[in-house]
């Protein structure tokens, strides 16, 4: 009697057994399709990203080449692309950067707006650097500059450091720092174009500012 309750009983199990496991497989490769889909969903997004990434790239190569306006509307479409506004897709690379800064210190217009719309991305010694350039371009081209300033909606507190970010060849020179601050102040004041006032008004003010503190130091 043991035997045959032993030997049933071990068939029941054997039974059960039996019909779990077509459940188990099923759920398994359930799982394995699963995750295989969300590791494509993974890699495609990284590989997206660095499509994405080295078109910006390229693009910029091309506007750098030949800054005209139908590269620099190329670009800024590419750059309004971006999932985010600062993502690394829009901006240019570190060997890109100082091509760009040299541009705008030249009195390029397409490349002041470029560099415009991705300025406010720039980290700290790239923003000095650029306004830098800005500033200087604004000795060169001051309607253009403020015009520029005003279509691109730049915030205030980017608006100073555009117009008070002094020379590199002035820094140890407190008289060349006011005389520059000094020149800037008069070219503002020399332009008299309604459509720009605001603008013209918030770099006076900032200007004024600066020469406040630097012939108190």
């Amino acid at each position: 009697m043991i035997d045959d309750e032993w030997g049933a009983g071990a068939c029941s199990l054997s039974l059960v057994a039996g019909d779990a496991m077509p459940g188990f497989f099923v759920r398994w490769g359930s799982e394995m399709k699963r995750f295989a889909s969300c590791y494509v969903v993974l890699l495609a997004a990284l590989l997206s990203g660095v499509c994405v990434r080295a078109y910006s790239s390229s693009l910029w190569d091309e506007f750098l080449r030949d800054p005209d306006e139908g590269s620099l509307i190329v670009l800024e479409n590419a750059i309004g692309m971006c999932q985010e506004a600062c993502s690394p897709c829009a901006l240019p690379s570190k060997e890109q950067v100082p091509l760009l800064f040299e541009l705008v210190g030249k009195g390029n217009t397409k490349a002041f707006l470029a560099g415009l719309s991705v300025s406010r991305c720039f980290h700290a010694s790239y923003s000095e650097d650029f306004s830098r350039s800005a500033g200087a371009f604004f000795e060169m081209r001051p309607l253009i500059f403020l015009r520029a300033v005003k279509e691109k909606a730049v915030q205030d507190w980017e608006i100073k450091l555009l117009f008070t970010m002094l020379p590199l060849d002035t820094v140890d020179n407190l008289d060349q720092k006011i005389s520059v601050v000094e020149n800037r102040i008069a070219i503002l004041n020399s332009i008299d174009d309604p459509s720009v006032v605001e603008v013209k008004e918030k770099g006076l003010y900032f200007l004024k500012k600066k020469e406040t503190v630097l012939r108190r130091s």
